[in-house]
């Protein structure tokens, strides 16, 4: 279940999926509309559904917090904590009878709420989606610290990041989930980490794919962390998008939009030991005809 605490947020999943929500909410579309959408990245969300209580609650809290208007959220999360299904879940699993109560104000605070919700707020129109700030082809040099890229979320009990080498990693395609959100599928290159590495250098490198995706992972690209990872544009390459296809991940764009995998996270010099190399990225580019 991965819960460590009696309040909403404190499990995984609704922690996850709060952040989820927190990027969504930048398409700009009414609360049933964002609602469809996150029933479609979640699959089943039936509430009789043990897995989909806290989806529902979750949604519901958001929503009402951001103040966004949906009715179906509301309803459903208030006819979950009225019939105790929540309760009766976390009961099941063991947890005591404290835990319990404190879930209980949890609940009530919660459901409080959903009933007198905060005015409707007028969200900020935009007719300009976000910035993809990485176009396909591009090739990136980045520092290392024991071959791993510094991360935006680098907890700091680890201290300052030190580099003691490089990385490069490249751009193979993007796009847009939703219409809206933007998301890149990125790879590693097996680039000398002992220096910088040039354009050449990375042409004549292979690819690593992610250790969690087993591919190019799609990732959603953002100028801050491209800046706290030190990225620096060493080039471009014309790529085939034909030879590129098999290299590319097939977990799902939403899956990468669920997960707000940050690019950082797949940004690792040759030494990190697990992820597998590929195919050479010269092997990828567009040939002249």
């Amino acid at each position: 279940m991965g819960s460590w605490g009696a309040k909403l947020y404190e499990e995984d999943q609704a922690a996850d999926l709060k952040n989820t929500i927190g990027l969504l909410v930048k398409v700009p579309a009414e609360g049933d509309r964002l609602l469809d959408i996150l029933v479609e990245m979640r699959g089943d969300t039936d509430p009789s559904n043990e897995d989909a209580i806290v989806f529902w609650l979750v949604v519901a809290d958001q929503f009402e917090r951001l103040g966004i208007a949906c009715a179906r959220a509301t309803s459903a999360a208030l006819s979950l904590i009225a019939k105790g299904t929540d309760i009766a879940r976390l009961a099941a699993s063991d947890a005591s009878d404290e835990f319990l109560a404190r879930r209980r104000l949890e609940l009530d605070e919660l459901a409080r709420r959903l009933r007198n919700p905060r005015a409707t707020r007028a969200r900020k129109a935009t007719s300009k989606a976000p910035d993809f700030c990485m176009d396909v082809g591009d090739v990136l040099a980045f520092p290392t610290e024991r071959g791993f890229a510094c991360s935006p979320y680098r907890l700091p009990q680890k201290g300052p990041f030190v580099p003691d080498g490089w990385g490069a990693m490249v751009v193979l395609d993007r796009g847009r989930a939703f219409d809206w959100l933007p998301w890149c599928a990125v790879a590693s290159l097996t680039v000398d980490p002992g220096r910088r590495p040039t354009l050449e250098d990375a042409i004549q490198a292979q690819l690593i794919t992610h250790m969690q995706t087993h591919g190019a992972a799609r990732c959603v690209p953002k100028r801050a962390h491209l800046k706290t990872m030190g990225a620096e544009a060493i080039g471009r390459v014309s790529l085939d998008a034909r030879r590129v296809a098999p290299v590319l991940s097939r977990l799902s764009v939403q899956m990468a939009i669920e997960c707000s995998w940050s690019v950082a996270a797949t940004a690792y010099s040759r030494g990190v030991a697990g992820p597998k190399v590929g195919s050479a990225l010269q092997e990828l580019l567009l040939k002249a005809t």
